[in-house]
């Protein structure tokens, strides 16, 4: 365990150093494009959230990443706020927030909520009936739906009168499938959706300061399930929301189309029962207090320091509540063992998925990748010299005459499409390796 700790320690580590020495390029590649992330590391899919992504895979042309992520972020909801982890009187529960970012025709961000709703049903019928609603519009809408009992005295009765029984579940998961529109909607003057939603994540006491809006919910257990374009989040997320603690509360997943399906096979219901049977088996049902086992926290006291340090940078900016969410994913991994301790394997797969947050967060703000007509010529070149770097592009072939940025933008744009990918040349003496781009099969 020890070993196994300290080799992600330094894995992490390395992220870190590379994401410093780019910032300081000094050449061309100094705006250089980024590559589509590239995909999770095993750890990832630990236990059932494994096995679920695996029985489901073969039906669907769904990302991976975007199915590990909508199972977790539902099954972090259906348990409510039975499970708890207290962090010098900070409560943190199972609920995340997370937004599947891919293009609007190839992402599958909707078919990979669709089948894992289909799993998630045999589990909670209710709660997928009445707990998965669709569209934020207003922080009073979410308060609403899961508001306490009003009641007011009544002199002709000279008692307390129940004039709204409220809403005694708690839980709520948001799916969005057009969050751009959300993000529109906190643009408009007076709007509370931002606050609210960021009361919610937190878990604290939601209630609009509205003069004429009374409705209050206490022990609220929100998530929320977002999809969106790298164009329209990094068009539309302003720079309030992006620095004032509302971005940094969601995970980020790039997604895209894992494979062709022309003729999926029928989901089998048999499948979907047992994958459920396995999952209700590990729902608690009474109040746990969670803690970390002495592996898992020896892991986790030599990756707190590198979890807490960010860049002063968008990207940083978004990165700052990484203890938080990675908090929050080992709770839900440890659950699905069964287990209320926390050990270093839990945390491993959570660290796996932070890592690709990063690498899509990368991807979506490192540069801006809007549609670019270079993208054919870049391709035509690759297809007749093989592999080139960004470099080569700018300065061999298209003659320092077109700005790097479009480069990068077109670069960008041909990898989340899945036309190209970047290897690393290993360059004897140098710091850095070369990165090369090349036409994918």
């Amino acid at each position: 365990m020890r070993d196994k700790a300290i080799d992600d320690v330094f894995e992490l580590a390395a992220i870190y150093d590379s994401k410093k020495n780019a910032n300081h390029a000094e050449n061309i590649d100094e705006i250089e494009a980024v590559p589509w992330p590239d995909p999770m590391r095993s750890s990832a899919y630990h236990g059932l959230a494994g096995d679920v992504v695996n029985a489901l895979l073969p039906y669907t042309e769904a990302d991976p990443a975007a199915l590990l992520i909508n199972f977790l972020v539902g099954f972090g909801n259906i348990i409510g706020r039975t499970a708890v982890y207290d962090v010098a009187g900070d409560i943190h529960c199972t609920n995340l927030f997370a937004l599947l970012v891919g293009s609007t025709s190839e992402g599958r961000k909707g078919s990979s909520w669709a089948i894992v709703k289909r799993l998630l049903f045999h589990i909670d019928a209710d709660w997928v009936q009445y707990k998965t609603p669709n569209g934020l519009s207003s922080g009073e809408g979410l308060i609403w739906a899961i508001r306490d009992e009003v009641s007011r005295y009544d002199p002709k009765q000279q008692e307390e009168v129940v004039i709204d029984s409220g809403v005694k579940d708690k839980r709520l998961l948001v799916v969005e499938n057009e969050f751009a529109q959300a993000l529109r909607v906190m643009q408009r003057e007076g709007n509370t959706l931002s606050p609210i939603l960021r009361s919610a994540w937190d878990g604290t006491t939601l209630q609009s300061l509205t003069k004429n809006y009374q409705a209050v919910a206490t022990n609220p257990h929100v998530s929320i399930l977002g999809h969106i374009s790298p164009q329209e989040l990094r068009k539309l997320l302003t720079s309030t929301e992006k620095f004032n603690g509302f971005a940094n509360r969601y995970l980020y997943i790039c997604t895209r189309r894992s494979k062709l399906l022309p003729d999926p096979k029928p989901l089998p219901e048999s499948l979907l029962i047992g994958l459920a049977s396995k999952i209700k088996s590990v729902i608690p049902h009474e109040s746990i207090v969670m803690q970390r086992d002495k592996d898992g926290a020896e892991l986790w006291r030599n990756i707190y320091p590198m979890l807490t340090a960010h860049e002063d940078d968008l990207v940083g900016a978004i990165e700052a509540r990484a203890e938080a969410q990675v908090l929050r994913l080992s709770m839900i991994y440890a659950l699905l063992d069964g287990s209320r301790m926390i050990s270093s394997k839990h945390i491993n797969a959570a660290l796996a998925i932070w890592q690709y947050v990063q690498a899509s967060l990368q991807f979506i703000f490192g540069a801006e990748a809007d549609n670019d007509p270079l993208a054919g010529k870049i391709l035509a070149a690759l297809k007749r010299y093989g592999e080139l770097t960004q470099t080569q592009l700018y300065r061999d072939i298209f003659q320092c005459n077109i700005a790097a940025t479009r480069i990068t933008a077109a670069l960008q744009q041909l990898s989340a499409k899945g036309k190209i990918s970047c290897i690393l040349e290993k360059n004897e003496g140098a710091a850095r390796s070369t990165k090369k781009w090349i036409l994918n099969n």
